[in-house]
């Protein structure tokens, strides 16, 4: 009986350990995604503050060539 209970326990820690390292694995891959959000967040802001900036005659065909002539934009 004392053997059973001691391979209970074992299987226990085990498990617990098991599941400590899942835990922080999923920690260290959601601190990953909020930065990566907060960093894709940030360049959005830039890209739409961009596009409230008139342009410089010009600048929009040098930046962006027209599909009509081959260009991909």
């Amino acid at each position: 009986m004392a053997r059973l209970i001691e391979t209970a326990e074992q299987h226990v820690a085990l498990q617990l350990g098991n599941l400590t390292a899942q835990n922080i694995a999923l920690s260290c891959a959601l601190e990953q995604r909020d930065r990566a959000l907060g960093d894709a967040q940030a360049r959005i802001a830039e890209l739409e503050a961009e596009l409230g900036k008139p342009r410089a005659s010009g600048e929009a065909e040098d930046a962006a060539p027209d599909r009509a002539e081959g260009g991909i934009a």
